[in-house]
């Protein structure tokens, strides 16, 4: 197989669930959930809709609680149910809804979910609306709408929110857009809208240290710290010498990994971690990070993160330029990255279930000849085995006559 191959197959993804060793996400690239082990390498799909709806990421994240994987929907109205114990996926419509925004459709309607309890709560993206997910019997709760709090004009509407968390017994989710927050209580969904009084406008993400709330900015202006419990805020303007950013830069995101907080930009040269000491706050550069995307062909001083996550003392990131996990000891600042991709028999067959057409250059036709011999082969053994069962109640039921 030539190197080009091998990179399509290479898996795409906004978020993961981690656990012992193993790892499951929602690829992008192939609209379909995977599961995988945490050292890279082939993974299998667990679920796929067998046919296509555009090449539009269903679902946007997954998250997982109990034995249940959820994908948080973006450009499907359906919630995927994946039972990793039963091996089996079901998928809860959600009502119909007047989302606000002539943009959620075509642009997608939750982005982030986070788990409270045994609910699920999905954060609008380009919607302002946050549904509330009983796991346990797979329903949906309620569903509020943030719209009219967020003050934005109807024909301005933009992104409403990226990340949301739970700190506490509080879900705080941040506009994207505005200086404010929303602090909503899970049990009955009711909400306090807090201002921030900075510079630049909305947040791109939050973190929580135990102690403050940090909140990233969304261009280049003051990221907050914010000490709940004090009621103290303070800002910071002061970013590495070395940090650069483009005109109408983002900062895509942060993450809280053993004692610092790391953020990773959309449009910028470098990756940077913050440090608290005492009542001030130092910042540096993350070396062994941006000296990845220095060696990538394709850098051109626009650092690209799909998102940023703490394992252990780890700090796990989504490089889309390489299309490859990384991992960054943050103890010995030393960086590994991952490569995880789906087999090529798979590739085609996920593919030929969903378009029925194969391109030459995206595989052998031998393969995707004998994935379909097998597959009539199984329908016909299946379709032997119903008409067996049918036959044995037949019998059972002219014996009792």
């Amino acid at each position: 197989m030539n190197k080009s191959q091998d990179e399509n197959r290479c898996l795409i993804f906004n978020n993961c669930v981690i656990e012992h060793g193993k790892i499951w996400f929602w690829a992008s690239n192939f609209n379909a959930l995977f599961q995988g082990s945490i050292d890279g390498g082939i993974a299998e799909s667990l679920w796929v809709l067998k046919q296509g709806k555009g090449t539009a990421p269903l679902y946007s994240k997954i998250v997982k609680c109990g034995y249940k994987i959820i994908g948080i929907p973006m450009f499907t109205d359906d919630i995927l149910i994946y039972d990793i114990s039963a091996e089996k996926a079901k998928l809860i419509s959600i009502p119909a809804q007047n989302w606000g925004n002539m943009h959620t459709l075509e642009r997608g309607r939750f982005w982030d979910g986070v788990v409270c309890g045994n609910y699920i709560f999905m954060i609008g993206f380009w919607s302002a609306k946050v549904l509330k997910f009983d796991v346990v019997n797979e329903s949906i709760i309620d569903v509020i709408d943030l719209y009219e709090a967020l003050e934005i004009p109807f024909d301005e509407r933009f992104l409403s929110f990226k990340n949301a968390s739970v700190i506490g017994d509080k879900i705080w989710i941040p506009s994207y857009v505005t200086n404010c927050v929303f602090v909503l209580n899970p049990k009955n969904m009711q909400y306090q809208k807090i201002v921030v009084e900075k510079s630049g406008d909305g947040f791109a993400d939050i973190a929580y240290d135990g102690e403050d709330i940090w909140l990233l900015p969304r261009n280049r202006g003051q990221f907050v710290k914010w000490n709940v419990q004090e009621n103290k805020i303070g800002l910071y303007d002061n970013y590495p010498a070395e940090f650069h950013m483009q005109d109408e830069a983002n900062i895509s995101c942060i993450a809280w990994c053993n004692g610092k907080v790391y953020v990773f930009p959309y449009k910028a040269d470098k990756v940077f971690s913050i440090n608290k000491t005492s009542n001030n706050i130092e910042t540096q550069v993350e070396n062994a990070i941006n000296h990845y995307y220095e060696n990538l062909p394709t850098h051109n001083e626009v650092m690209k993160y799909l998102f940023a996550k703490c394992i252990g003392k780890q700090l796990c990131s989504f490089c889309p330029e390489s299309k490859r996990v990384l991992f960054y000891d943050t103890e010995k600042g030393v960086l590994s990255e991952h490569k995880f991709l789906v087999s090529e028999e798979e590739s085609l067959y996920i593919n030929f279930l969903k378009w029925n057409v194969i391109a030459e250059e995206n595989g052998s036709l031998d393969i995707l000849t004998k994935l379909l011999n097998n597959k009539m082969k199984k329908d016909q053994e299946r379709s032997q085995e119903v008409k067996h069962k049918i036959g044995k109640k037949i019998f059972v039921r002219i014996k009792r006559d």
